[in-house]
């Protein structure tokens, strides 16, 4: 393997972690419990329909507030960290695996960079609800539709780049790999799915990232097996 090679493998396998850990950080100031709102109040208020799906989820004072600067203080942090975190991560394995798949290695770098710009587009559609739900205003409903489009593109592109990585690395010539390479397709077809049933969205993705993880990790430690290059 490459200098080169290693390099982008370690590249992903940072911002791996750094997905990981800003995802355990979400965990601690997005589990709300008022009303009987869980720790899903996040997806749940990305993939709002309605201003009465809104106002239900917020509920009244002091959950509404709570929610609100429990949702602004994870945006937040999505647009500082996650967002250029699983950026990064899908470029440079993408990068990694270049070698296999030159035109889908692009496909995926242009996909990646797609989804950030949706993701960071529709925090500021979630600022604008928090701020007017805080507020005890009326929710615009202008900004509900934009938002129905940017969330789902969003995951149905990291979906497809989940699919696409795991046909990257079925190209690596090992039974490993193979079996690696389907368990991140079927992640990327679980989240495809979830575009219906809300329940498998991120499930899907989580999967299919913590095994690249892996993978990522291993090719750090002891390099990736002999390759047949690709185009």
């Amino acid at each position: 393997m490459t200098r080169e090679k290693r390099l982008f493998w370690a590249l992903a396998l940072v911002a791996g972690l750094v997905i990981i850990g800003t995802a355990i950080y979400f965990s601690t100031i997005a589990q709300h419990a008022c009303d009987g709102v869980a720790g899903d109040s996040m997806l749940r208020f990305e993939l709002v329909r309605s201003v009465a799906e809104l106002q239900a989820l917020f509920g009244t004072d002091p959950c509404r507030t709570t929610l609100a600067n429990g949702f602004d203080a994870v945006n937040r942090i999505d647009v500082m960290v996650f967002i250029p975190a699983f950026t990064a991560f899908q470029l440079f394995l993408a990068l990694a695996l270049r070698g296999h798949g030159r035109w889908i290695s692009v496909f995926i770098v242009n996909a990646a960079l797609v989804a950030a710009a949706c993701d960071l587009y529709e925090d500021q559609h979630l600022f604008a609800l928090a701020s007017q739900m805080r507020a005890g205003h009326a929710p615009q409903e202008m900004l509900l539709g934009p938002l129905f489009w940017l969330v789902r593109v969003k995951f149905a592109l990291l979906a497809l780049n989940c699919i696409e990585l795991g046909q990257l690395l079925s190209r690596r010539g090992t039974q490993g790999a193979r079996w690696s390479a389907y368990a991140v397709k079927a992640g990327g077809f679980v989240s495809l799915v979830g575009l219906y049933w809300h329940q498998l969205l991120g499930l899907g993705i989580t999967i299919a990232w913590a095994i690249m993880l892996v993978v990522a990790l291993l090719a750090v430690l002891r390099g990736p097996p002999s390759d047949t290059h690709r185009v």
